[in-house]
């Protein structure tokens, strides 16, 4: 069975969630391994109990227990350096609010975007963007392979923009003094809405987003009267 189909389905009984982290090396007199929890991050596995394997659903990985890895010799241990082991693990039904017998790769997917979502604080409307699309990849339709190049070109972008960033503030950047930061946000506003359309991922039709564009309109009209900034004829204010 091909993990990455969308139409693929796993028995809810044999899913765990688990979180991974990749082994650094070792340590002490007892070469006990040393994990990078910051590195690390939730996935959902399913168990084979004939040959009591731990797969990733998502990419067919399979993981060791962190546990089982300690009780290895050094040989096999330092193998491993660079790879990921399970540190913890609960039944995914744990989670549920009403587990079915079955789940599709699609809900999975959902499930992993919740689980690794992070509360971050952003005050920049690129980067916000970015995020925002982050989530849209790993919640879409795409197959599996589309999203791990969608994601590395995300990757690509933010790194870009940092760096132009980095280097106007810093006077290192070789354009003229036309050059300043909204060109730079204007710039890589539009490679974010050909990103999205290059995987299709523009969700709007133009009757939704005229509606659309109306209700935010009145927002932000309502906004203005509530400041005093403009009248409402309806109410003589």
């Amino acid at each position: 069975m091909n993990v990455n189909d969308e139409f693929d389905y796993f028995e809810t009984k044999n899913l765990y969630l688990v979180y991974v982290a990749p082994v650094r090396g070792t340590m002490g007199i007892n070469n006990k391994i040393v994990l990078n929890e910051d590195n690390g991050f939730y996935t959902i596995i399913t168990y084979n109990d004939i040959d009591e394997e731990y797969i990733d659903v998502f990419t067919g990985y399979v993981y060791l227990l962190s546990s089982d890895l300690d009780s290895k010799p050094i040989w096999f241990k330092l193998d491993k350096v660079g790879s990921y082991c399970i540190t913890k693990k609960e039944l995914l039904a744990k989670y549920l609010d009403k587990p079915h017998k079955n789940m599709s790769i699609k809900e999975l997917e959902n499930l992993y975007a919740r689980f690794n979502s992070k509360p971050l604080e952003v005050n920049d409307l690129i980067l916000n963007t970015i995020l925002n699309l982050n989530y849209k990849i790993i919640s879409s339709s795409l197959k599996s392979n589309d999203k791990v190049i969608a994601l590395e070109m995300l990757t690509r972008i933010t790194n870009e923009y940092t760096q132009a960033l980095l280097e106007y503030r810093n006077g290192t950047c070789s354009s003229n003094n036309d050059y300043d930061e909204i060109k730079i946000r204007v710039s890589f506003a539009k490679k974010l809405i050909n990103f999205e359309k290059d995987f299709g991922l523009l969700e709007l039709n133009q009757d939704e987003a005229n509606k659309l564009s109306e209700d935010i309109i009145a927002v932000l009209k309502l906004s203005q009267i509530r400041l005093g900034e403009i009248r409402d004829p309806k109410k003589g204010i």
